[in-house]
């Protein structure tokens, strides 16, 4: 019986750093993969009918920045550049070819960005966010037919923080931006 005491105990003296590295390190993918995942709007200040939705047409993607906020226009260039993209992933053919009239109706997919925050690798201020104001506005007469607040952010610091990128959180807001234009919702 004492044996089987000490085999058990030289056992779990060997697995156990090697559980908390197994466990270290899951938690590591986990919380960077939060980045890259699908978000509902924080707010849905005008909500698109899913009828409407299933047979949207598109004619481009804009953005603009808010006030105050720090955005280069590279980084500008490349969040609009990944929204069309994971738009055009989702359905292809819902932005006409170019040189082609966009049928009546089509949106207008407008981005007014209100925070950038790439963060820091030091712990406690790893913090990313990037925060926008959607807008759908029809192309031919500007009104208004969808406008909802997205907020995306990878809130880690430390090494979470460091090895959880401003991409993959750029590409997750990309993600929610198409989302909102599934019939779903």
């Amino acid at each position: 019986m004492i044996s089987l005491f000490f085999w058990f105990a030289a056992r779990m003296r060997r697995t156990v750093p090697v559980l908390r590295f197994a466990l270290g390190l899951a938690l590591l993918v986990l919380t960077s993969a939060c980045a890259t995942g699908v978000t509902a709007p924080d707010a849905v200040l005008k909500s698109i009918p899913k009828e409407q939705k299933a047979s949207i047409r598109l004619t481009k993607v804009d953005a603009e920045v808010a006030p105050g906020v720090a955005m280069t226009q590279f980084d500008l260039e490349r969040v609009v550049a990944k929204v069309r993209a994971e738009i055009e992933a989702y359905r292809p053919g819902l932005f006409p070819p170019i040189g082609v009239a966009a049928p009546p109706g089509a949106l207008r997919v407008k981005l007014l960005f209100t925070r950038f925050d790439e963060g820091s690798a030091l712990i406690g201020l790893g913090q990313k966010h990037l925060d926008a104001d959607v807008f759908l506005i029809d192309d031919r007469t500007g009104a208004e037919a969808g406008h909802y607040r997205i907020a995306k952010d990878s809130a880690l610091g430390g090494i979470a923080g460091a090895v959880t990128s401003m991409g993959e959180v750029e590409k997750g807001f990309a993600l929610s931006v198409a989302d909102i234009l599934k019939p779903k919702r």
